[in-house]
């Protein structure tokens, strides 16, 4: 009994010392000498932007159209932009894909089974409407003209309108560039545009064996005086015949070339012992003013697509 009481009371007075055991305080954590402290948490900033995603997608160039993701670029991408780009590619990837250049209107629409849309620049403004035809008809202002003159005039200006407008829309679809005898298409219509047809009274005269002159103007203009008479029997004549006189005149004389050529034939002439009376048929530079003249008349009306042709044997 007294074993088992002391095997007992040494249970409880070990109870007793285990109840009464104290923990130490726990130990402080401090960092070893020498190192860095975490880094302090940022402030809240706006995310930083990234690249956008560039699809560029091939047009078929055989039977096997180039697949769009084979050559689309996916470095530097995240794991959304990737993604987006594969896609787009997938739905991209057919025969009909075109290509979607960088700096393409972003405004454009893109279809699966239609292509690309892609935004068209707007067209550039109609050119003017050509001028009106210059034309004065000084034969009506004869005085005590007959009827008989009047009708035949007024018949002239009628036909001499109709004639002047077609060709002048015919010469303002030239291009400004365009080369025609050593001319432009500029040069050209600024001739013409600057020429006044003037109907002259029946036996008016201008110096020359023909039916009309060409006169400069100071201001750079120029008017081609055609007698009544010799208008007349050119549109009596064929079309060709009407066109090779208002070309001859209104281009291939006029202008600032119409001048430059009368001028340097007209001095060689001079220089060749000639005077102002026989600068005529007679004189060389005086047919090689009017071919010149002609030249440029029958190279107009072929780059026009008009009839010419010429009025005698001489060529002019």
């Amino acid at each position: 009994m007294d074993n088992i009481n002391k095997r007992h009371s040494g249970i409880k007075h070990d109870d007793n010392r285990l109840l009464n055991l104290r923990l130490p305080p726990p130990t402080q954590l401090t960092a070893p000498p020498n190192s860095t402290p975490p880094p302090e948490p940022e402030p809240d900033a706006p995310p930083k932007p990234t690249p956008d995603a560039v699809v560029i997608v091939t047009a078929k160039k055989d039977d096997t159209p180039k697949m769009a993701k084979d050559i689309l670029p996916y470095y530097g991408m995240t794991g959304a932009q990737a993604s987006a780009a594969k896609d787009m590619a997938w739905a991209m990837d057919s025969p009909e894909a075109r290509v979607i250049a960088l700096g393409m209107d972003p405004n454009a629409s893109v279809g699966v089974d239609e292509g690309v849309s892609e935004s068209v620049a707007p067209s550039p403004p109609p050119p003017p409407p050509p001028p009106p035809p210059n034309i004065v008809n000084n034969a009506l202002a004869v005085p005590n003209i007959s009827a008989a003159d009047i009708a035949t005039a007024t018949n002239a200006q009628i036909k001499l309108t109709v004639l002047v407008t077609d060709l002048t829309t015919k010469i303002y679809s030239l291009s400004d560039t365009q080369l025609i005898n050593g001319l432009t298409g500029a040069q050209i219509k600024e001739a013409w545009s600057k020429n006044t047809f003037q109907i002259e009274p029946p036996g008016s005269t201008y110096g020359n064996p023909g039916v009309g002159g060409v006169f400069h103007n100071a201001d750079g203009t120029t008017t081609s005086k055609l007698e009544l008479n010799g208008l007349v029997g050119y549109q009596s004549s064929s079309l060709g015949a009407q066109i090779y006189q208002l070309l001859h005149d209104g281009v291939g004389h006029s202008g600032a070339h119409g001048k430059a050529a009368r001028d340097t034939n007209f001095a060689q002439h001079l220089a060749n012992g000639g005077t102002a009376a026989n600068y005529d048929d007679t004189s060389p530079q005086f047919r090689a003013n009017e071919t010149n003249a002609t030249n440029i008349a029958q190279a107009v009306a072929s780059a026009i697509g008009v009839p010419f042709t010429y009025p005698s044997s001489r060529g002019y």
